[in-house]
Order: C-alpha cells, then sequence, then structure tokens
C-alpha cells in the first residue's frame, strides 16, 4: 500500500516537473481567443464612440458658434420660412467664433474648409453641420418685397374708431377710378404717431403708403411712397418764373437734376420714373377723398399738362388730409380749413407734425391760375393764394421702386425699416 502510494506521488511530481500537455494548452488558446474575439471589438467600438462623442462635442461647438453669429448678426439672416443660409465654419473661424483649425477627432481630418452649418428658417432657426457643398445646393432666399411686407400688415378699412395709439400699421383705402385712373386700392399710414419711419440714404424717410402707379412704361406696378422726414435745409420757390407749370418749374429741376446728384450712389438705384399727377383743385376741394379724385381729374387750366412722369416730386394735398382718415380727426378730414378755425393746429397728423406750423409747398396747381400751387400754410390748412415764385419748406417725396425688398426694422423711428434691391 505504501510502495503504491508513493509510486502515484511520484508519477504526479513528474507531470508537474514536465509542464501541461499539449491539449492543455490547446485549450488555453482557445478560451484566449474566444476572449480576443468576444471582448476585444467591444472595446474598439467603444473607443470609437468615445470619438463619436467627442466628435458630437466638436459639432455642438460649432453650432453654438453659428447661433452667436446669428444673434450678433440678425439683419443678414431674415425670418422667413423656407429661407436656408449657409455659414461656413472657416468664416466662424475667420470672423473670430472659433479657434482654428477645426479637426475630427475619430480620423484627426481638418474639417475647417469642408464644413458648413446649414441654417434653415422654419418657425425659428434651426442649426445642421453639413458639407460645405451640399449646403450650397440647398441654399435659397426668400425675397419679401417691401410693398407686400407693409400691406400684409394694413388693417380693414371698415375701421372708424382710430384713437392715438391704436394701432401704429397701415389702414386700407378703396378709391372709384378717375378721368385718369382705374379704381384702385391703396395703404396709407394715418394719425400722429405711425410706425412708418424708413432708413434711405443714410437718413430718416416716412412711408406716406403704398399705391398702384403707372411707371414709365405706361404699366401699373404697386410701390411705396416716402417722403423725406425733414425738410430741405433752404426754402425754395415752387418755380422762379412765375408760373405754375411743372415740368419747367424750377423745383423739379432741382430735385431731379441737383438734390438726385447729390444722393448717395447706392440709393438711386431704389428710384424710377413713375407719373405723377398735374390736375388743378380749388383750395376748396372737400375731404381727402374728394382731393384724391381732384388730382387724377383731367381738370386743368389753360394748357397746363395733367401729369407727368419723373422721378422725384413733392406730396400731394390728399397725402395730408388722409393722415385725418377713419376717425382720426374727421373734421380736419372733411375740410382741413376746420383744422385752423378750431383755435388751434392738427396736431393728430405725422405730416402736420413733421411741418412744425411752416409754410409747405404741395405738387397741386390751383384752378383758376397761371400762377398758383396749392400749399399747407402755418395753421394746417391747405391753400392756394400763394404764388410759385415764394419760397416755402419742401419735402421731397420718391417712389420706391417695385425691386425693393424688405430687410429688417419695426418702422419706429429707433428701430427704421430697413431696405435693400433685390439683385436677382
Amino acid at each position: 500500500m505504501v510502495n503504491k502510494s508513493l509510486k502515484k506521488s511520484l508519477n504526479e511530481c513528474h507531470k508537474i516537473k514536465n509542464g501541461f500537455t499539449l491539449i492543455e494548452i490547446l485549450a488555453v488558446v482557445v478560451i484566449i481567443g474566444l476572449i480576443f474575439v468576444l471582448v476585444i471589438p467591444k472595446v474598439t467600438n467603444s473607443l470609437k464612440n468615445k470619438k463619436g462623442d467627442v466628435d458630437q462635442t466638436t459639432t455642438n461647438i460649432v453650432i453654438s458658434a453659428a447661433k452667436l453669429y446669428v444673434m450678433d448678426n440678425t439683419s443678414k439672416f431674415e425670418r422667413v420660412n423656407g429661407n436656408i443660409s449657409c455659414m461656413p465654419v472657416s468664416q466662424l473661424v475667420k470672423k473670430g467664433y472659433l479657434e482654428g483649425p477645426v479637426k475630427n477627432v475619430t480620423d484627426d481630418v481638418d474639417i475647417t474648409n469642408k464644413k458648413t452649418v446649414q441654417i434653415t428658417y422654419n418657425k425659428g432657426f434651426i442649426y445642421e453641420m453639413v458639407d460645405s457643398n451640399d449646403c450650397l445646393a440647398q441654399e435659397t432666399k426668400v425675397i419679401r418685397y417691401f410693398a407686400d411686407v407693409l400691406v400684409r400688415k394694413a388693417n380693414a378699412s371698415n375701421i372708424n374708431s382710430y384713437s392715438s395709439g391704436d394701432s401704429h400699421q397701415m389702414y386700407t383705402f378703396s378709391h372709384p377710378a378717375t378721368e385718369q385712373t382705374t379704381a384702385l386700392t391703396d395703404y396709407r399710414f394715418i394719425g400722429d404717431n405711425p410706425y412708418n419711419y424708413v432708413e434711405f440714404n443714410g437718413e430718416l424717410w416716412r412711408v406716406i403708403g403704398v399705391f398702384t402707379v403707372e411707371n414709365s412704361s405706361g404699366e401699373l406696378e404697386q410701390r411705396v411712397k416716402i417722403m423725406k422726414n425733414e425738410f430741405l435745409s433752404e426754402t425754395r420757390a415752387w418755380n422762379s418764373s412765375d408760373s405754375n407749370d411743372w415740368p419747367n418749374a424750377t423745383l423739379k429741376t432741382y430735385l431731379n437734376g441737383d438734390y438726385y446728384n447729390s444722393l448717395a450712389d447706392a440709393s438711386k438705384p431704389f428710384i424710377d420714373d413713375v407719373k405723377y399727377y398735374l390736375s388743378a383743385c380749388r383750395t376748396d376741394a372737400g375731404d381727402g377723398s374728394a382731393y384724391y379724385s381732384c388730382e387724377r381729374s383731367n381738370i386743368g387750366y389753360s394748357s397746363r399738362v395733367k401729369n407727368w412722369i419723373g422721378k422725384l416730386a413733392i406730396m400731394y394735398p390728399s397725402d395730408y388730409i388722409y393722415t385725418f382718415s377713419n376717425g382720426v380727426d374727421n373734421p380736419c378730414f372733411q375740410d382741413v380749413e376746420d383744422c385752423s378755425t378750431r383755435g388751434g393746429v392738427p396736431t393728430k397728423s405725422w405730416i402736420f407734425n413733421i411741418n412744425g406750423n411752416k409754410n409747405q409747398w404741395l405738387l397741386t396747381l390751383r384752378y383758376t391760375s397761371l400762377t398758383g400751387a396749392l400749399s399747407i400754410n402755418n395753421s394746417g390748412d391747405i391753400t392756394g393764394l400763394s404764388s410759385v415764385i415764394l419760397k416755402k419748406n419742401i419735402n421731397p417725396v420718391i417712389y420706391l421702386s417695385k425691386d425693393t425688398a424688405f430687410k429688417g426694422g419695426t418702422g419706429k423711428q429707433n428701430k427704421p425699416y430697413k431696405i435693400k434691391i433685390n439683385q436677382s
């Protein structure tokens, strides 16, 4: 028994001394291989995911930089559904919103000149990092024309309870056909404090309204009519030759010559030739509607022309009187002379507030006179007693080109409308 037990122990020691058997070694190798097959891919994927997380963080940083750029440059990104803008990563680096180069962690590829933040507006800005070429293929700009933007804000014409502050936008007016026009609808700013400021020629101008006018080719177009928010620095005669012949008037020549040439080159494309009406009116023509019809009638005196095509002029009597309409100041609208016979001045009109109790020339001729034109006197009344050789204040008026697009702003004095010419 002792010998057999000792022999078994000796055999076990001999086995240990000689190491593992081949079968045992192969078994270990198989087990280790299985571990590699099962575990290593998971480790690799985990590492890749970690790198992917870092890439997503990079994307988030780039998009945050793009959002900051949009906030700092709101005028370049119009809030119009369907607009797609491209903000290249390289531009964000160039403008200091990112530090370059910007690289992917997974492959160490520099994306600075390859990737773009695609900015889509759909009831809010949506940001996405895409290949630059893909964004350029999608980039679109929905053009909002200035006239359309204003008209969509206009109130209905049946509002008759206006009081100061009720609305700062335009009101809608329908006019019957006249001898020179078909039946037309226009849109006017009324009252004493409308939001109708617009930046033009580096100055503040005011929007009178949106009107359908004839261009130089006789086509009807919807145009925005604006006037300078301040008088010209010098008073001027309507015509120094004492004749109410507008096509040959010195004021017409000055506005369409020296004054037009003094405008910034970037402002001139906004101004096109359109038809202005020159029919003669009595000073007691009636309410704003009566003046409107008279201005566009065939009423004349002697050989005076009934209309003229040009770039710059001055406003009609109806432009002024309609600021009192829709309940703003009914007596003034019905007969503007009443404004000066009630012991005060018509302060509810934004045009008269610009006037500031000063005499101002109007475009319309005085009926039965070869030397008179209508004007607003310092009491707010329309008068025709003055000869055109007298010097009075001037507010230049233009109709903006139909290609004038909306750029931004609210129309408030501290945030005027901004406009641009559509180049497409």
